[in-house]
C-alpha cells in the first residue's frame, strides 16, 4: 500500500509540517515534496504503531521503531479523514511479509512461471 502528504511531525518539543511517504512498507519523511534527501527513513515491518491526542485536541500516530531501543516518531494531520487513512496503511504495512502475502493476491509474471518451470524440469532430470 502507498499514501503521500504532507503532515506534521513532532521534533523535540515542536511540530512541524513534513512531506512523508509509505512506500512497500517503509516510512519516509523529507523537509518538502522537492527535498532529495529522506530525513527519516524506517521499515514498518518493524514498528508497533500507537494512536494518541494532542494537548490541542488533535489526533496523532506514534511509529515505535523496535529495532532502534524502541525510537518514535509522532505524526499528526490535518484531518480525521487523513488520519484514518494514513493509520490504514501504517497498520496494514506493519504486519510481515507472510501475513500480507495471505491477505495479498499476488500474480506470478510470465517471467516468474518460465523460471519455475525451468526449474522443475530441472528438478525432474536430476530426480532421473
Amino acid at each position: 500500500m502507498k499514501i503521500e502528504g504532507t503532515v506534521m511531525v513532532r521534533r523535540k518539543n515542536l511540530w512541524v509540517t513534513r512531506f512523508a511517504s509509505i512506500n512497500d512498507a517503509v516510512f519516509t519523511y523529507k523537509k518538502d515534496r522537492n527535498d532529495t534527501k529522506a530525513r527519516y527513513l524506517l521499515d514498518l515491518r518493524k514498528a508497533d504503531i500507537k494512536k494518541g491526542v494532542r494537548s490541542n485536541g488533535d489526533r496523532f500516530i506514534e511509529i515505535i521503531d523496535k529495532s532502534k531501543k524502541d525510537e518514535t516518531v509522532k505524526v499528526a494531520f490535518d484531518n480525521m479523514e487523513t488520519f484514518t487513512k494514513w493509520g490504514l496503511v501504517l497498520l496494514e504495512s506493519t504486519k510481515p511479509d507472510e501475513v500480507l502475502r495471505k491477505v495479498q493476491i499476488i500474480e506470478p509474471s510470465k517471467k516468474q512461471e518460465e523460471l519455475k518451470r525451468q526449474q522443475d524440469e530441472e528438478a525432474e532430470k536430476k530426480a532421473e
